[in-house]
């Protein structure tokens, strides 16, 4: 299994994807940022920040992501 699918995995069945900060970031901003930016974009809590540290434990230290919004749809990211 890949990281990144194993993160996913991780991140779906631990039901992290509510509080993971890249995410949550990505839903203040239509432009891609570094995930070493993400406190200028959102006040990270403790548990984000544990969820960031579980995530560099499965290799994703640091990344750029693009979000997705089309008013009206479900947002995502890239």
């Amino acid at each position: 299994m890949s990281v990144v699918r194993a993160w996913l995995n991780e991140l779906i069945q631990s039901r992290l994807y509510r509080e993971d900060p890249i995410l949550i970031a990505s839903t203040k901003t239509s432009v891609g940022f570094r995930w070493s930016d993400v406190g200028s974009l959102i006040d990270i809590s403790d548990r984000q920040l544990q969820i960031f540290r579980k995530g560099q434990s499965f290799g994703l230290a640091d990344g750029f992501t693009v979000p997705v919004h089309i008013p009206g749809e479900y947002w995502g990211t890239c």
